[in-house]
């Protein structure tokens, strides 16, 4: 059996971030993980300068040296990577061994488990992003989406589209509506993201699952007459940790990891035939 590790908010080079890491190493081994979708915030709190900026070995390389050299993350860009150069986290794809962001949205195909899948990286950073590139990223995964014959369809970025958190009350109106488009082609099975320091799963029937894992170096605590409690969410959790998907044929397995390498929750979606 193969799987994914999904971790955002990540990059703060701090013993929490080394704390997850230590984590993440268990469970590559545990689960034969083949790579790790990162899903923003990669470098806190401001992003990188330049390509030479060495936050790039403090706040990733360092963090992660413990884990196989194989083991590459995916990664979107976040808020806090847009307050510096998302340029030079994108030149970083050509020098590092681990990190792989070869533009701000992008899609590959990976056979796992004798299965095809395929991962579309979006940017959700929808404030930053001029009207050409909204318009461009938007008929690019339509288009791709619509003609792919994979068997599991996952889209990951920063922003969720739905959250019990802070967060899901201030979802931007063109992120909301470009989501939803994702929804009404009926191909997606799930759709993860960050930002919420938090780890959660929403389940909302004849739609995509939605998993929320921003939990890779810091959490918050939302109160409880804040938090969005719905018969949707199913799970949410304040701890360190990350979230590992296992793929195959028939199903997708969802396990949530604490940072005490406890499953707090599991969910499995069983293909419909």
């Amino acid at each position: 059996m193969e799987g994914v590790i999904c971790i955002g908010d990540f990059g703060s080079g701090d013993d929490k971030q080394r704390e997850v890491s230590k984590l993440m190493k268990k469970l590559i081994k545990k689960h034969n993980i083949i790579f790790i979708l990162g899903l923003g915030d990669n470098i806190y709190p401001t992003g990188v300068e330049s390509i030479k900026d060495n936050k790039f070995i403090e706040q990733f390389e360092e963090p992660y040296k413990n884990l196989p050299k194989h083991i590459k993350f995916y990664n979107v860009l976040g808020n806090h990577d847009y307050y510096g150069n998302t340029k030079a986290q994108i030149s970083y794809t050509n020098i590092s061994e681990k990190w792989c962001l070869p533009h701000n949205f992008y899609c590959f195909n990976k056979k796992i488990n004798n299965t095809s899948v395929e991962f579309y990286a979006i940017d959700t950073n929808f404030n930053k992003m001029s009207a050409k590139e909204k318009t461009i990223q938007k008929k690019w995964i339509m288009d791709s989406l619509s003609k792919s014959r994979a068997n599991w369809h996952i889209v990951y970025g920063h922003h969720p589209w739905k959250s019990s958190g802070t967060h899901g009350k201030f979802v931007d109106g063109e992120l909301d509506a470009f989501y939803s488009k994702l929804v009404e082609l009926k191909k997606v099975d799930i759709m993860i993201a960050g930002h919420d320091h938090d780890q959660q799963h929403i389940h909302i029937p004849e739609h995509p699952e939605i998993i929320i894992s921003g939990t890779g170096s810091t959490t918050r605590k939302t109160p409880v007459m804040i938090r969005s409690f719905t018969k949707d969410l199913k799970f949410y959790s304040e701890n360190l940790g990350c979230c590992v998907l296992l793929f195959t044929k028939e199903s997708i397995e969802i396990l949530f990891y604490n940072n005490k390498n406890e499953i707090e929750y599991s969910y499995k979606i069983i293909k419909k035939k």
